[in-house]
C-alpha cells in the first residue's frame, strides 16, 4: 500500500507541473504569434511578461519543493519510480535555470523597448527567445510525462502487492479450514491423535465444542480409535 502522504505530495506536484508544461506547450502550438507585425508582437510579449512574471516564480518554486519531497518519499518505492521522480526533478531544475539565465534577460530587454520604435536587432532577440522557449517546453513536458509514468508504475506495483497479500491470506484461511474439517471428521469417527500435543488440542476441542482450537494435525496415520 502506498503512503497517503506520498500520494498527496505527488498529486500536487503533478498538477503544478502539468499546469506549467501545458502553458508553455500552448505557446509553441500557436505559430501565428510569430507572424505578427513587430509592434503588435512586442506589445503581446510585454503583456505576457507581466502575467507570467507574477505567477511563474511561485508556481515553479512550489513545484520544485513538492518534487523534492516526492523523490525523498519515493526512495523505497522501487528504482524505477525513484529514478523517474528524480529525472522529473532535475528536468524542472534545468528548466528554471534556463528561464532565469537565458529567457528572463530577453524578457527584460523586450520590456525596455518602445513598441512603436523597435531597435534594429529585435527580430534576432525574438528568434532566440523562441528557440530557448522550445527547449524549455521539451524539458517541462518530458518532466511531466516522467512523473505520470512514475505514478502509474507505483500504482501497478501496489496493486500487485495487494493481490499477493490477498492470495496468501486466502491460502492461510483455506489451510485452517481444511485442518478444522479434518479434525471434525476424526471426531465423528471416534479417532484420537496419538501424539500428546495433538491429543491435548483434540480433547480441548471436544470439551469446548469448538474446532478452532485444533490447528496442529500430524497426519492421518497419527490417529488411533478410542473408546468413549
Amino acid at each position: 500500500m502506498r503512503p497517503l502522504s506520498l500520494e498527496i505530495v505527488r498529486l500536487m506536484a503533478t498538477l503544478l507541473l502539468g499546469l506549467f508544461a501545458g502553458g508553455v506547450f500552448f505557446t509553441v502550438l500557436a505559430p501565428s504569434l510569430r507572424s505578427l507585425p513587430g509592434p503588435a508582437y512586442v506589445r503581446y510579449w510585454q503583456a505576457l511578461n507581466i502575467d507570467y512574471g507574477r505567477a511563474m516564480p511561485a508556481l515553479l518554486l512550489t513545484c520544485l519543493a513538492l518534487l523534492l519531497a516526492t523523490c525523498v518519499m519515493s526512495y523505497q518505492r522501487g528504482w524505477l519510480v525513484f529514478g523517474l521522480s528524480v529525472a522529473a526533478l532535475l528536468l524542472l531544475a534545468a528548466t528554471i535555470v534556463l528561464t532565469v539565465t537565458q529567457l528572463e534577460p530577453l524578457n527584460q530587454l523586450a520590456n525596455s523597448w518602445n513598441a512603436d520604435q523597435l531597435p534594429a536587432g529585435w527580430a534576432d532577440a525574438r528568434r532566440r527567445w523562441w528557440t530557448l522557449h522550445t527547449v524549455r517546453t521539451v524539458m517541462a513536458v518530458t518532466a511531466f510525462a516522467g512523473l505520470l509514468v512514475a505514478q502509474a508504475v507505483d500504482q501497478g506495483g501496489s496493486e500487485r502487492a495487494d493481490a499477493l497479500d490477498s492470495v496468501v491470506q486466502t491460502a492461510q484461511v483455506s489451510s485452517q479450514s481444511s485442518t478444522i474439517a479434518f479434525i471434525s471428521l476424526l471426531r465423528l469417527r471416534g479417532l484420537e491423535p496419538r501424539t500428546s500435543q495433538s491429543r491435548i488440542a483434540w480433547r480441548k476441542s471436544r470439551r469446548s465444542g469448538s474446532e478452532h482450537n485444533c490447528v496442529e494435525v500430524a497426519g492421518q496415520d497419527d490417529y488411533s480409535r478410542v473408546r468413549d
